[in-house]
């Protein structure tokens, strides 16, 4: 099910119509953790505070993945010799092009 493709208006249309027929594994206890992470989502994630319109992708022109940030962190990880540098990150920072 991709929900984030989806216009945000339908999200919440969608979620409570696929509750009505949720698939099932055949062990009850994971069944039993399935319907409590679908509470969860639909309670935080469809429902709640973070609402489809902050994530769904629907009307979306720009990028959609985090891509350039990684680029980014991985052009630090070069300049530093390490992923985790423990001195002088700030000043190296600075200096390098945005």
């Amino acid at each position: 099910m991709a929900l984030t493709d989806l216009p945000a208006f339908a999200v919440p249309l969608v979620w409570d119509w696929w509750l009505q027929f949720p698939p099932a594994t055949g062990s009850a206890t994971t069944d039993a953790k399935l319907r409590e992470l679908s509470q969860y989502f639909g309670r935080t994630w469809v429902h709640g505070e973070f609402s489809p319109y902050l994530w769904t992708h629907f009307d979306n022109n720009g990028p959609r993945t985090t891509n350039a940030a990684e680029g980014w962190h991985n052009s630090l990880n070069t300049h530093f010799g390490t992923p985790h540098p423990s001195t002088r990150f700030s000043a190296l920072a600075a200096k390098m092009p945005v």
